[in-house]
């Protein structure tokens, strides 16, 4: 899931909302859905083994709460939100980065 959401993310780039609003609203929305279904996954993996600490997981499913609120709840689909759900996939993405830096 993941690995098909970089490409939704580059198209969040290419196509610019004021001149293809239908194709950045595309790969917005099922950025945002399969990036945060990945999360999940990846949580409850996180979850069953012992040497990962769960506090991870934990964040990670804070992280796909705020992404799933943005994209489905109406009204939170505004720009705060949308800032808030992608500072929160950045955070998410540092903090499992100094993890895996501490293992290797």
């Amino acid at each position: 899931m993941g690995v098909v959401a970089g490409p939704l993310l580059a198209g969040v780039g290419i196509f610019a909302g004021d001149v293809y609003p239908a194709q950045h609203g595309f790969s917005t929305i099922y950025f945002f859905l399969l990036f945060s279904s990945a999360i999940i996954i990846y949580s409850i993996a996180i979850l069953l083994n012992k040497d990962y600490e769960n506090v991870y997981a934990l964040i990670g499913i804070i992280v796909a709460i705020i992404c799933y609120t943005h994209v489905l709840v109406p009204g939170f689909g505004n720009a705060a939100m949308q800032k808030l759900a992608v500072y929160a996939l950045v955070l998410y993405s540092a903090f499992q980065g100094y993890k895996l830096l501490k293992i290797f």
